[in-house]
């Protein structure tokens, strides 16, 4: 058993496998208990460890401590009460840390085919001693050609500071293949040293125990954006903050017989209102939507035109 919790670790930062084609249970609703410890469904963490190496913590908590819905993912750098090194860890401390898919049968991932342009999701944090949190969003693709998992895109966002009530992450996707992707990770963890971990190295300092990451509503834009077309629209929205009703401008689009469509969206990624635009100047009614932050997307056809967020304000 030696070495097998770092081994399915670092393997994730090398293989893809097929689960749902969209994140499911982005909002930590469902749990499935394991006996000592929950997981949240269609996620692993490294509480399944606990099973089976004797004073490995929990480091994945169910907490009622949300951003939306009833529950909510709570992620804490916790100390080991036994040696474990003789299982790869340089200390024996265990930061808490969320992947995509099932840890237990190496799925790591889920089957994703777009270029998002960005990755929202709600945190607060507690960081012990100057300790940093982190969240990575990983697009690659198989290329059959050379056999190997290529690096389509990433964003890596890290929390250096306490964060006390819940917080927008907006993550921006860094691009560096032309291709489409076939494979999404998402990794969170409490301590960001754990991404030295990823990569089976000795970070450059140990995880603090009692660093603590609460998650919840992580949201993908999943539509793919056309440049070349995007480049000759321009779109404006305001005022923002809103209460009740939003002016819109469109300019550099013909109208006729080709109206374009918006559609807002809640940190849930659920689509909440949608109309089309048939013309330079109009209104949108948002009288409707709860206070809070919304995305939108603006479309002709499925070329997505501009996107963005806006709050709504009462």
């Amino acid at each position: 058993m030696k070495k097998v919790i770092i081994t399915l670790i670092a393997s994730v930062t090398a293989v893809g496998f097929a689960m749902a084609q969209n994140p499911a249970n982005a909002g930590f609703e469902n749990w499935t208990s394991s006996g000592t410890f929950e997981d949240p469904d269609n996620w692993g963490t490294l509480n399944f460890a606990s099973a089976f190496v004797m004073g490995f913590p929990i480091t994945a908590e169910k907490t009622t401590d949300v951003h939306g819905g009833t529950y909510a993912l709570k992620l804490t750098t916790q100390p080991s009460t036994e040696d474990l090194s003789s299982f790869g860890f340089p200390y024996d401390t265990v930061p808490g840390m969320l992947l995509s898919g099932n840890l237990g049968t190496s799925n790591f991932g889920f089957p994703f085919t777009q270029r998002p342009s960005a990755v929202n999701f709600w945190y607060k944090y507690t960081s012990v001693d100057g300790d940093s949190a982190g969240f990575l969003f990983n697009l690659t693709r198989w290329d059959s050609g050379t056999n190997t998992q290529v690096t389509v895109g990433q964003g890596l966002a890290s929390i250096n500071a306490t964060v006390g009530t819940y917080t927008l992450g907006d993550l921006t996707i860094n691009y560096l293949d032309n291709g489409n992707p076939d494979t999404v990770t998402i990794i969170a963890f409490s301590s960001f040293n754990a991404l030295s971990l990823l990569g089976n190295q000795i970070p450059t300092h140990p995880p603090i125990p009692g660093s603590t990451l609460f998650l919840d509503d992580i949201s993908v834009l999943t539509t793919a954006v056309d440049e070349n077309e995007a480049g000759k629209f321009d779109f404006k929205m305001f005022p923002n903050p809103v209460s009740n009703e939003l002016s819109i401008i469109c300019n550099g689009h013909q109208f006729v017989n080709n109206p374009v469509s918006v559609e807002f969206y809640d940190m849930t990624g659920r689509r909440v209102q949608s109309f089309n635009v048939t013309q330079m100047i109009s209104k949108a009614d948002v009288s409707g939507l709860a206070s809070g932050m919304y995305i939108y997307s603006v479309k002709n056809g499925n070329t997505v035109m501009r996107t963005g967020k806006f709050t709504v304000a009462k």
